[in-house]
């Protein structure tokens, strides 16, 4: 599917919801692509604790996996909310993996979702002093950061 048909078939999408949206932004990273929805209403499109735009999220990758693009792996964001969220929790874990390496000892972090994970194990996969494993189940499911004795 070309550029113009993703952002298409989200304006469409978001406009069956009756939520009014200005733009739908491409940002390319590397190889993830995400898809930022500029609107006013952010607080329909977003929900509590970014539950409405995960389920949006969810739907749209269904639809597209339906008409073919099973391998169409993306990002939906509005207004750049997760964007921020990732900043933060960015910030966040690399205030533990000062304290791990501080006092050289294991220190869970909170729950997260499925790619707020993957976004830390990325944060340290070339480190020598710290190492990531996921731990836990479903909605507790976690990270521990461990001090690499070297």
């Amino acid at each position: 599917m070309q550029n113009d048909e993703i952002i298409k078939t989200i304006k469409d999408f978001f406009e069956k919801l009756n939520i009014s949206i200005i733009d739908v932004k491409e940002i390319v990273s590397g190889d993830i692509v995400v898809y930022n929805v500029l609107t006013n209403d952010s607080r329909s499109a977003i929900g509590k604790n970014g539950e409405h735009l995960d389920a949006l999220h969810h739907l749209l990758s269904l639809m597209f996996a339906k008409n073919g693009d099973k391998d169409f792996h993306f990002n939906l964001d509005v207004n750049g909310h997760k964007q921020t969220k990732m900043n933060e929790l960015m910030f966040e874990v690399h205030d533990v993996a000062k304290e791990v390496i501080k006092f050289k000892k294991d220190i869970a972090l909170r729950p997260m979702t499925s790619y707020e994970r993957l976004i830390v194990h990325n944060m340290f996969s070339g480190s020598i002093q710290i190492e990531t494993k996921s731990e836990g189940e479903a909605k507790d499911r976690h990270i521990v950061l461990s001090y690499m004795h070297i």
